[in-house]
């Protein structure tokens, strides 16, 4: 018998062997062919392909009875996952699998058809897991508004919250619908994450329902009609995991890496060895990543490899410490033989494997996220932890209009500025953060538009508001 690697000769086998293990073979994608000779006669080859490395598919499971798998979260407590359809009566229920594929069951959608669960995540608590979701109708009543509920069941599928009205800011360009996917729990700040696919913005939302905060995905898909649905987030490395796809692909052929603040890593786990059409929702544990989708009509869940079983650094830190100045710290939970460190996804130093931190000097102006990669000698590189620092030269933040610096805008503001401007209050801490109107100076203007703005509905403070930040535009008056 003969072994082939990519038409290359790579061992000869006695005729009765039934096995053969190739050893130290690089990532990449290899095509292998068993040949066997009986009295000088060839007969027909038996091929595989597969890939190497990340990307590579290491099981598969068919998930009966959850069909037309369409979301997908896992829960951490104890590696199970739940499973929403998108197709006809299936999507009354919400299917739940055992981390081995055992299908343990299904519990009611938390709301009838025809709306179905759009988003879905776990939020584990003291008393038990929850599964969060916000439900839609996918197909809308022509000329009526779309409207999102936002509920939490337990495992058994007993209703613990909602339904909660949610609304979600931005209008799609050129199309119809407002189409929220991908939902992730962040358990540092308890608070949820999802995709609006059509506008390619994350949207962060605490458990009232309130949308807090946004940022772009870094690379979508850039062809129509791609169904970008899946999304995953690591709260240990605070990393994001997102299905995307090159410039002119027309399916999900990748999921890619980015922090917190919407940054790209440039680590991208390619999904053509899943073999589903199409992918749809993810969800990753450490150095392995799960795909939903269908093996043509069977509902099936594949398991790729995210990373080298490495663990990864912790504790990730990174912070301004001078005028452009980044000081990094971290904890390695295991020796490594080398860290790997990058800043904006290109590779600025390789340390010796006992660092726990560093100093990055002359960083220029701006939002910078890092990440950090431990590597051992024979057992590869980990998956990368991230942090995000905003590089200010040191110059304070502030909220436009917290005239009295107490973190919020309310009555308080364009009180504490009338006391300055006229009967000699103390000096403000922030002058930047009373010139509401950003008009580069302080005068009655400013508690008018605050007054405005909080009573009569008038525009709110320019940047920087709501979130503390630098002041984007230039003037004589600062902090």
């Amino acid at each position: 018998i003969t072994i082939e690697r990519d038409g290359q000769v790579i061992a000869t086998l006695p005729g009765n062997a039934t096995a053969y293990t190739d050893t130290s073979v690089a990532p990449g994608e290899y095509t292998y062919r068993v040949i066997p000779e009986s009295a000088g006669v060839t007969a027909a080859p038996r091929v595989c392909s597969l890939r190497v490395g990340i990307g590579a598919r290491l099981r598969h499971d068919f998930i009966d009875p959850a069909f037309s798998p369409y979301q997908l979260t896992r829960d951490p407590s104890d590696g199970s996952f739940v499973v929403s359809s998108n197709s006809g009566t299936a999507g009354e229920f919400l299917y739940r699998f055992a981390d081995d594929g055992t299908f343990l069951g299904v519990i009611p959608s938390p709301d009838p058809l025809p709306r179905l669960v759009a988003a879905l995540a776990v939020r584990p608590t003291m008393s038990g897991s929850e599964i969060w979701s916000i439900t839609w109708e996918q197909t809308p009543t022509p000329g009526l508004p779309q409207t999102f509920r936002l509920y939490s069941q337990n495992t058994a599928g007993t209703i613990l919250s909602g339904p909660t009205t949610i609304t979600i800011p931005g209008q799609p360009l050129g199309v119809a619908l407002t189409y929220p996917t991908g939902m992730v729990y962040d358990e540092v700040t308890d608070t949820f994450w999802f995709l609006e696919r059509n506008t390619d913005m994350f949207l962060q939302m605490d458990t009232s329902g309130q949308i807090i905060d946004s940022f772009a995905h870094p690379m979508p898909p850039l062809q129509q009609f791609v169904f970008n649905l899946g999304a995953a987030f690591d709260p240990v490395r605070r990393a994001f995991t997102a299905t995307s796809a090159g410039p002119f692909e027309t399916e999900v052929t990748q999921a890619i890496e980015f922090s917190e603040t919407g940054i790209a890593t440039n680590t991208a786990i390619p999904l053509d060895e899943t073999r589903l059409n199409p992918n749809y929702g993810i969800a990753r544990a450490g150095s392995v990543l799960f795909v939903a989708g269908s093996t043509g009509s069977i509902p099936t869940l594949v398991t790729l490899k995210a990373a080298d079983p490495v663990e990864p650094p912790i504790d990730f830190t990174c912070e301004e410490s001078q005028a452009n100045v980044v000081t990094l710290n971290w904890t390695n939970p295991v020796g490594y033989d080398e860290l790997v460190l990058r800043r904006g996804g290109v590779e600025i130093a390789v340390l010796p494997g006992t660092d726990t931190s560093f100093t990055d000097i002359g960083v220029g102006d701006g939002e910078r996220a890092y990440s950090l990669a431990g590597r051992i000698n024979g057992d590869g590189t980990s998956a990368q932890s991230l942090c995000s620092v905003l590089v200010t030269g040191l110059s304070p933040s502030f909220v436009r209009g917290d005239a009295n610096d107490d973190g919020t805008v309310n009555l308080a503001d364009p009180i504490r500025i009338l006391d300055v401007l006229f009967t000699g209050g103390d000096p403000l801490v922030c002058e930047d953060a009373a010139d509401a109107n950003d008009s580069g100076g302080i005068d009655v203007a400013d508690p008018i538009f605050l007054l405005t703005f909080l009573f009569q509905s008038g525009p709110q403070p320019p940047d920087p508001y709501p979130l503390p930040d630098v002041d984007p535009t230039g003037d004589l008056i600062g902090c």
